[in-house]
């Protein structure tokens, strides 16, 4: 999770969905930079099931640093 975001839910509420014949893999040595280059694309989206089980902290009241106290 990019930044400072914090999301609670079940992981049963989690989904991921790929498109059908979306999933492509080339892999090849690429002489020019003697490297093996391995690619794998595919068309993914994601999703919760239940809204109602999610619960989110809002970046802006999130501050790290240190422990006030301890």
């Amino acid at each position: 999770m990019p930044g400072k975001r914090m999301v609670v839910t079940p992981l049963s509420n989690l989904h991921i969905y790929t498109q059908r014949n979306t999933r492509m893999r080339k892999g090849e040595f690429v002489e020019d930079r003697k490297q093996f280059e391995n690619k794998y694309l595919r068309n993914e989206g994601y999703a919760v099931e239940v809204p109602e089980l999610y619960a989110a902290i809002d970046e802006s009241a999130v501050t790290i640093g240190k422990v006030l106290g301890g």
